[in-house]
């Protein structure tokens, strides 16, 4: 049964270098689960970058290669001037590059993708630029 009156014992008193000690110890535990925690959601964003979408990545990789295209056609029309041309081109073969990279990390399979998308003759303007840069 319960006693309600009976007095309570009171805890044992710690001195107050005792208490810092265990505060510096709670301290640090949050310290480290939080590190713990920034270490945990930095892996799973680096995933999450590394695993884009395949489908995605190739359709980015096919409107590249169609801008790419287009650029030469506008500038072949003097449409533009060449220092914009020669920049938007570094641009983009950079971004192609980029994108290669990632899609061969998927098992991407560069010389089927060109034939079944027909790029040769749909980008023909394309087709010669990045084959003299040595993309294709």
């Amino acid at each position: 049964m319960y006693e309600r009156n009976k007095p309570r014992t009171p805890p044992d008193e710690k001195s107050i270098e005792e208490l810092e000690y265990e505060i510096t110890k709670i301290q640090n535990k949050i310290i480290q689960q939080t590190s713990d925690l920034k270490s945990l959601l930095e892996q799973t964003s680096i995933k999450n970058q590394e695993n884009h979408n395949l489908e995605r990545l190739q359709a980015e990789f096919f409107a590249c290669i169609a801008t790419i295209n287009t650029l030469i056609l506008t500038y072949n029309q003097e449409k533009i001037a060449a220092y914009t041309f020669n920049q938007q081109l570094k641009e983009l073969l950079y971004d192609l590059m980029r994108l290669k990279v990632f899609l061969d990390k998927k098992g991407f399979n560069l010389a089927k993708f060109l034939q079944k998308e027909d790029i040769k003759n749909r980008f023909p303007y394309a087709w010669k630029k990045l084959e003299a840069e040595g993309i294709f």
